[in-house]
């Protein structure tokens, strides 16, 4: 069964009660010759391990002393089979990969073979070891069924019948690349693969002299379909959608079973159509997924299978199973949350002036206490709705606030920053009110010996080239959305490898120049040429534009438009994935956007929800996000496509140096997250530095 740890976390365990049944089960179906087998077998193992000479440690060991036992496996096999520990540690086997794989890993892998597990549910955090484990799992299998004698025989098949272990990813590159890749690049090395004559290629590798596959399958893909399926791994379950095997191909429709969940069905059928034995079935399906949230196909099944006996299930963060030493001692406590009650960290003092009721009481709500080590603290308190479902490995509502820290949202309002309009709403049907001599201002510059000439430029980052991106509406009831803004400077922050290990990045700091909410006129849609023209107005004063974005609907003429006045283009979707919102959150989250105090955006911002059944951010029902779209593009293109080091060339100064400019710059940006955002030196009176404060 199943059972439910208190930090939420999930782990099989074999009852007595169990074992038992699955016993009663078994003999029920067995033959009278099978039966006397049985006995003759279980009366050697009575004998063995009663006999304290030997010291066996497994259950494996003992029956390999069985003569009945060592009979049968002569009959069926080549050779004596290898333990899952010899195959794991044993350089002849997997010995080159063995010895980075973690202890509690492998005690695992050897229950998951010592007992008649026919599936497997491996779950967890990033860089706990899943892949790992699911590779050498699949390719223990791949092993017993190579060295058996005639593997088609052993399973009723007709003789030439092909055996076939799937690994199945979302992609046909994934499939290939990631999930069949991960365990060619295992076995490949091996000298017991080599000496067998196993062909290895890109996406597929074979024991031709049996018959035996491993192939590389994407859920689009019908290659499984008719294939004799003895076992494989479906890898980041989860994260599947659309097939052959929905009308179609494609995406759920309501009321529709998830795509992970028809594929599992499919894939369980032709085990049992062709391998099922009494009610077993010989090889194991492996279900492999990162956490993702409560409604998810993993989660789902492990309640479903719950009570079962014949599921094996694991549940790690990277620091339950990583080597000790690599993590603090020191530990701090998370409340994870619901869709109701904000994921917190607590204190030391604030856990315990809960008290065992109200925790109980919050454990029954949905709640989920954990502790962490104190090398991710950072990494909680910058995002912590990730960092729950990516470090600690534990699973989250599938619909929950997108912001968690929403103070953050307010510390990046700069009050030397102002709204260039008159109004906060513009409609296309009037002139934008823009007050430009706040905005820009004429500077001189040296074109030649003796020659001079003036030009408009911006006050803040003269020479920062600007990015725009445009959500624009569905109709004349919908509002559309303007983000403009540019890079200041970068600085280095502190990110993970997907093993946990800490890295330093190159990040953005990013200025918001225009946030501006368009409605559409009173009777009619909105003019998108006028939309434009807000683009256009900036850069007959003196703006630099290199790159404009805009989501799917209606883009196309305006891209192509303003790619006619030499400004870069592209389709940037915030709806179809949650990349650029990510990107949004980090920099709030890391204080490294800079904006002025819009109520639309701001109230935009705290009431976005994610919504992980969808994988989309999303706004409440009768809310908006129109100007947090154009926030979301605008940070992602900064992010992404733009050279850093341009913003900060300072051919065209505000102040009286450039040498002062520069040395401002220099002093006043916080190069480091683990430093107090505290200002250094003298801040020019037209607005304050912008600090990094993650």
């Amino acid at each position: 069964m199943i059972i439910e740890t208190p930090d939420g976390r999930h782990r099989s365990e074999i009852t007595n009660a169990e074992k038992k049944r699955e016993l009663l089960t078994r003999w029920a179906g067995m033959s009278e010759e099978e039966r006397r087998v049985a006995l003759s077998i279980m009366d050697d193992l009575d004998t063995l391990s009663g006999d304290s000479e030997f010291g066996f440690d497994s259950l494996k060991e003992i029956r390999s002393q069985s003569k009945t036992y060592h009979d049968i496996a002569e009959a069926h096999y080549d050779d004596r089979i290898a333990t899952v520990e010899e195959f794991v540690m044993d350089d002849y086997y997997l010995g080159h990969i063995g010895k980075y794989f973690y202890p509690k890993w492998l005690e695992d892998m050897k229950e998951l073979f010592a007992g008649r597990y026919t599936e497997a549910i491996i779950t967890g955090s990033i860089g706990s070891g899943k892949t790992t484990f699911c590779d050498m799992s699949l390719g223990y299998m791949f092993y017993e069924l190579c060295m058996l004698k005639d593997p088609q025989a052993t399973f009723g098949l007709m003789p030439g019948s092909e055996i076939v272990l799937v690994c199945f990813n979302r992609d046909k590159r994934l499939a290939r690349d990631v999930t069949f890749g991960g365990l060619k690049r295992k076995l490949e090395p091996s000298p017991f693969f080599k000496e067998l004559g196993v062909k290895f290629g890109t996406s597929e590798m074979v024991y031709e002299e049996k018959n035996i596959r491993v192939i590389a399958i994407s859920v689009r893909s019908a290659d499984a379909m008719g294939r004799d399926v003895f076992g494989g791994i479906i890898d980041e379950t989860d994260f599947m959608e659309g097939s052959v095997l929905r009308s179609g191909g494609g995406l759920k429709k309501p009321g529709e079973k998830p795509f992970s969940e028809l594929l599992h069905e499919s894939i369980t059928r032709r085990m049992k159509s062709r391998y099922d034995e009494a009610g077993i079935l010989p090889g194991k399906l492996l279900l492999s997924s990162s956490a993702r949230h409560k409604t998810s196909f993993t989660n789902k099944r492990i309640g479903m299978v719950a009570s079962e006996s014949h599921v094996f299930c694991r549940d790690y963060a990277i620091y339950d199973v990583a080597p000790a030493e690599r993590f603090s001692k020191r530990r701090f406590w998370v409340m994870v949350g619901t869709e109701r009650i904000r994921h917190k960290i607590l204190s030391k003092a604030e856990y315990k002036a809960l008290g065992p009721v109200e925790r109980n009481k919050l454990i029954e709500q949905g709640c989920r206490f954990i502790r962490v080590p104190e090398n991710f603290r950072a990494d909680f308190e910058s995002n912590i709705e990730d960092a729950i479902r990516d470090i600690a490995g534990v699973v989250t509502v599938a619909l929950s606030p997108f912001i968690q820290l929403q103070d953050k949202i307010y510390e990046c309002i700069d009050p030397t920053l102002f709204h260039p309009l008159a109004t906060e709403t513009w409609a296309t049907d009037t002139a934008p009110h823009i007050d430009w001599s706040r905005l820009v201002k004429p500077y001189e510059y040296r074109i030649g010996p003796g020659r001079r000439s003036m030009e408009i430029r911006p006050r803040r980052h003269p020479q920062a080239p600007r990015h725009v991106h445009f959500d624009l509406s569905l109709g004349a009831q919908d509002a559309a959305g303007i983000c403009i803004a540019h890079v200041v400077d970068t600085i280095q922050v502190e990110r993970r490898t997907e093993e946990g290990n800490p890295i330093l990045d190159e990040a953005p700091l990013i200025e918001v120049d225009l946030l501006l909410r368009i409605e559409p006129p009173a009777n009619g849609e909105i003019n998108f040429a006028s939309v434009r023209g807000i683009v256009y107005d900036f850069m007959k004063h003196g703006y630099i534009f290199n790159f404009a974005s805009s989501d799917s609907f209606q883009s196309h003429d305006t891209i192509q438009q303003l790619e006619a006045q030499g400004i870069d283009g592209a389709i940037v979707s915030v709806d179809k994935t949650m990349e650029p919102y990510t990107y949004l959150k980090t920099a709030i989250y890391e204080g490294r956007l800079s904006m002025y105090e819009y109520p639309i955006v701001l109230e935009e911002l705290v009431h976005l929800q994610r919504d992980e059944t969808r994988q989309k951010i999303d706004h409440p029902e009768n809310g908006s996000k129109d100007v947090a779209d154009g926030l979301a593009g605008v940070v992602f293109t900064l992010s992404t496509k733009l050279s850093y080091r341009a913003p900060i060339m300072m051919g065209l100064s505000e102040y009286e140096s450039q040498d002062k400019d520069s040395e401002w710059i220099r002093q006043t940006m916080t190069k480091s997250g683990r430093e107090a955002p505290e200002p250094v030196g003298d801040v020019p009176t037209s607005g304050r530095p912008i600090v990094f404060t993650g």
